[in-house]
């Protein structure tokens, strides 16, 4: 019975809580703050025609979606949005429901709720991790974390792009490498080993776990570079149009 309300509570909840994009520009076309209703600060230029940058959250009347470095408030306002949102709250709940379900938890923990709290705990804790370790190394660094989709309209040239994201921060004016991704990834690994036993607690278990993080960055890379074609296929797939 507790397999079956994990399975609702990690797999139905999260996509009836999350809410829609507030994006679905074509790639390459920036995003309008008319179009958006927000009001950007007057004292902001007009982005560049053809900038890829994309409206990441509203602070203190800044749609932050143009050229202009970041500011301290901005960069805080995205650390925000990365630390508090229903995805990352029912992100730790897919992965800790999962985790029951194929019993990849440490035996130590149990089954059943106690075991799930456990399972829970740890990995919104190390969601929260990756979140401060990417703020912190983007603010050092000074990186733009500010997600960017290709002006390339190859879907290959796009795929390897949204890779490359993950290594090269291209919101300077020229490409330089990048860490906060990397860092975060770190972060979120490691963290486990205040949580796990010792026979999940070791240099090697820390290492796989970061890499499934950084994995999840890129596969949201590659999903946030083709989300506004998915939504326009999907649209015309269920568009009351398309069933006639």
């Amino acid at each position: 019975m507790f397999e079956a309300f994990a399975f609702c509570l990690t797999f139905i909840l999260p996509v009836v809580a999350s809410p829609m994009p507030n994006d679905t520009a074509n790639p390459g076309v920036e995003a309008n703050s008319a179009d958006t209703g927000s009001k950007a600060s007057a004292s902001q230029p007009p982005s560049r025609p053809g900038s890829s940058y994309v409206g990441v959250s509203k602070c203190n009347d800044y749609l932050i979606n143009n050229n202009d470095p970041l500011s301290g408030v901005q960069r805080a306002c995205i650390y925000k949005s990365n630390l508090l949102t229903s995805s990352g709250v029912f992100g730790a709940g897919i992965g800790a429901g999962w985790a029951q379900i194929m019993k990849n938890d440490p035996a130590q923990w149990g089954r059943g709720p106690q075991g799930y709290t456990r399972s829970y705990g740890t990995r919104y804790a190390a969601g929260m991790s990756k979140a401060t370790a990417e703020y912190l190394t983007a603010l050092a660094f000074r990186e733009d974390p500010r997600p960017r989709r290709s002006k390339s309209p190859f879907w290959f040239d796009r795929i390897a792009d949204a890779a490359l994201s993950m290594f090269l921060d291209t919101g300077q004016a020229y490409p330089r490498p990048a860490f906060h991704h990397v860092a975060g990834a770190l972060a979120s690994g490691f963290t486990g080993m205040a949580f796990y036993p010792s026979s999940n607690n070791t240099f090697g278990s820390a290492l796989k776990r970061s890499g499934m993080s950084f994995g999840g960055s890129l596969a949201y890379a590659e999903l946030y570079e083709f989300e506004p074609d998915i939504f326009r296929i999907l649209g015309k797939r269920f568009s009351p149009k398309s069933k006639k």
